[in-house]
């Protein structure tokens, strides 16, 4: 996002985080210094929830923060002795001081990820450390899927899971699954040929890795496997990954116990290691699930002015908001636009990082567990005698 000097700031652009009836107050402040942002933060900066940004000389967004009350946020940047060090570097870079209101505290929350989702701002990942980023893990979009790790799915992938805190151990999770269930993991620019594909000339191809050697590749880049048998195997890691079946563990369990009998420590240790890697991603993989399962109805939140808004949240989601409805006719509208929402909602294909919101809204809940209360289920708008 970027921002020109005489350009007049019309806030950080389209959001489903606000009912249509909600205007956010915005203000825009230019300067040269951190001194030069004081004064208009000390008369200006209202004691209300809302996002705040920092943009450079350039004019592009660099930071972007939250808070329950913005005026004590943004006063928190000019106390030199007390601050954290990362607030004076970014004030040194920062040109142009800009903040929107939100109605409530979660709703703060919610814009915060949706705006660094989308924009990037250096200041907001930079530092970042590899064990704290997400990633994901994918079903890639290939002639022979794999499973792979990336850290931004581009959404034409087979099949998003995660997301996963650290990558170095996601990959080491996805290597044991790729070789458990025989799928190839070598770069997608090496060509596949499966048995069943005619050719005119016979050719005979060999692997390009030993892995089908040692019977943990099926080989499809050298005729090894018919185009159904490769599907099979990616069928079956879906099946894991859905959660259908606990094969992988069922299995190394019985062969654990069997080794452990014999003796055979090493394979024993070699068992133990797979199915640590199997669990660990059995668990968060479940994890999510039941946050999706769990969270799928209308959240009323209150604002300090009175004024409450629904939060309509399908699997952990926020799909929509609106205002509360304050009578009988107002509710049946509102019972139609959720209606719709859910309708639209449950067609479209997740996008990637849509997950990240599912993460905020179990930790919301976790922390305030208090507000789950509150939470109107959707069946219930359609029988509610009393409003809330």
């Amino acid at each position: 996002m970027k921002l020109d000097n005489t350009e007049v700031f019309l806030g950080f652009g389209p959001t489903r985080l606000y009912p249509s009836t909600y205007q956010p107050q915005l203000a825009s402040h230019l300067g040269k210094k951190e001194e030069d942002f004081l004064p208009a933060v000390r008369e200006n900066a209202p004691k209300v929830p809302g996002v705040y940004g920092m943009f450079d000389r350039t004019g592009k967004l660099i930071y972007v923060g939250k808070s329950k009350c913005l005026r004590a946020r943004l006063m928190s940047y000019f106390r030199k002795k007390t601050r954290d060090p990362k607030a004076g570097r970014i004030l040194r870079h920062t040109r142009r001081l800009v903040w929107e209101t939100i109605s409530d505290e979660f709703g703060s929350l919610a814009r915060e990820l949706e705006l660094i989702q989308r924009h990037r701002p250096r200041f907001n990942v930079m530092g970042v450390t590899d064990r704290k980023r997400y990633c994901y893990i994918v079903v890639t979009n290939h002639a022979a899927p794999t499973l792979a790790v990336k850290r931004a799915p581009q959404g034409n992938e087979k099949a998003i899971y995660g997301p996963f805190r650290g990558a170095g151990f996601a990959k080491v999770v996805v290597r044991t699954l790729n070789h458990w269930y025989h799928l190839r993991d070598c770069s997608a620019t090496v060509p596949t040929h499966y048995a069943e594909e005619p050719e005119l000339f016979p050719i005979v191809r060999t692997p390009h890795c030993f892995r089908h050697e040692i019977a943990s590749c099926l080989g499809p880049c050298a005729a090894e496997c018919t185009q159904a048998e490769y599907a099979s195997a990616i069928k079956k890691v879906r099946s894991f990954l859905d959660g259908r079946t606990k094969a992988p563990l069922d299995h190394l369990q019985r062969e654990m116990a069997r080794a452990s009998k014999l003796m055979q420590f090493e394979r024993a240790a070699h068992l133990r290691d797979q199915m640590q890697s199997f669990e660990w991603l059995n668990n968060r993989l479940n994890w999510l699930r039941d946050s999706r399962r769990e969270n799928t109805f209308i959240y009323p939140v209150e604002s300090a002015t009175g004024s409450t808004t629904w939060y309509v949240i399908l699997r952990g989601q926020i799909i929509g908001t609106l205002e509360a409805p304050a009578n009988r006719k107002q509710l049946a509208i509102a019972r139609e636009q959720i209606d719709q929402s859910f309708e639209i909602a449950t067609k479209l294909r997740p996008a990637p990082g849509e997950t990240d919101f599912v993460l905020l809204v179990s930790a919301w809940l976790t922390k305030y567990p208090a507000e789950r209360a509150k939470c109107i289920p959707r069946e219930m708008l359609h029988g509610k005698a009393n409003l809330k």
